[in-house]
């Protein structure tokens, strides 16, 4: 008989809160309908606001001028809004504006660098990956825009770059394999479906990042727990140039910025070129000295015509004489 009352106070408690939950759900609705999307008119206000307004009052610097403290949350608010931008550093003289015209970009010559703003993200992470890239005869390498970047453009001494090897054993042909035998040249990365697929035994590509300032090996060493060593013959399908001037990476002396002409140099150079690059002028002249040719034969056809006319009196007046 006491249990009967419990349990129907347990059901009564159990009904009361079920009661009470159903307004509660009726509120959560609410804030889905404050989540509605802007209006157009909305959205063209907030594209269309180019209002300004004073953040913080102005201080004076010891010399008089104007000065403001920045808290940093500008700078890194301004760094997510143009995060779609990327800058390029050329290793020397930059190539010609209307080479690179058909991309948005802002070029920066104190620096020899560019601002280049690519909207895909996927694109973007992809040169990044990449980071060297030619235009022309001009390399340069890229870099994430921030609101830190150096103002000086960074030295490039580390590139990626393939490697090629030859006769490594099949029992290294393996991710770990891969990656101590690329340990030798550099920083070893990746390697490309053509050595992942075994498609030749002998071969194996290799993508390393290496120091270019040094000299790269052609033959390397590997050795077994035995004693026995294995050679291996590296070699480079591409490395990039070095200047013969400043024996700097990424770019050649006509594009050197510490590399001057001799000027004696440079006109016999435009003499030959201008030369090679008319041969037709050749016959040209050939031409004129055959119409002058005419003209000395017309002179001294004239010339013999007055002494003609000199000599014929002398002979006229002898008859003239003796007719009386």
């Amino acid at each position: 008989m006491e249990i009967d009352p419990q349990t129907s106070t347990a059901t009564e408690n159990v009904t009361i809160p079920q009661a009470h939950e159903s307004p509660q759900t009726l509120p959560q609705a609410a804030p889905s309908s404050n989540t509605t999307p802007p209006t157009l008119v909305e959205r063209i206000r907030i594209l269309e606001n180019k209002t300004l307004r004073r953040l913080v009052p102005v201080a004076f610097a010891t010399s008089g001028r104007p000065r403001i403290t920045i808290p940093d949350s500008i700078f890194q608010k301004g760094a997510e809004i143009h995060r779609d931008f990327i800058i390029c550093y050329f290793n020397g003289r930059a190539p010609p504006f209307s080479q690179i015209s058909k991309l948005e970009i802002h070029n920066n010559p104190l620096n020899h660098s560019t601002l280049v703003r690519i909207p895909s993200e996927y694109l973007r992470q992809k040169i990044l990956e990449k980071n060297i890239w030619y235009v022309g005869d001009s390399m340069f390498h890229t870099a994430q825009w921030s609101s830190a970047h150096s103002k000086l453009t960074p030295p490039l001494k580390a590139i990626q770059i393939w490697a090629h090897f030859t006769d490594i054993p099949l029992d290294l042909r393996h991710e770990e394999g891969y990656s101590l035998a690329g340990g030798l040249v550099g920083e070893p990365k990746e390697v490309d479906e053509f050595t992942k697929n075994l498609v030749s035994l002998p071969m194996s590509h290799i993508k390393v990042e290496v120091d270019l300032t040094v000299s790269l090996p052609t033959v390397v060493e590997s050795e077994r727990e035995n004693g026995e060593v294995v050679e291996l013959a590296v070699t480079y399908p591409w490395v990039p140039l070095t200047c013969s001037h400043c024996h700097e990476l990424g770019h050649i002396v006509r594009n050197c910025l510490l590399y001057t002409p001799p000027l004696g140099k440079t006109s016999s150079v435009q003499k030959r070129i201008y030369v090679s690059k008319n041969p037709a002028k050749t016959p040209a002249k050939t031409k004129k000295n055959s119409h002058q040719t005419p003209k000395a034969t017309g002179e001294t056809s004239t010339k013999q015509k007055l002494n003609d006319i000199e000599t014929t009196p002398s002979k006229t007046s002898t008859p003239s004489n003796t007719a009386p």
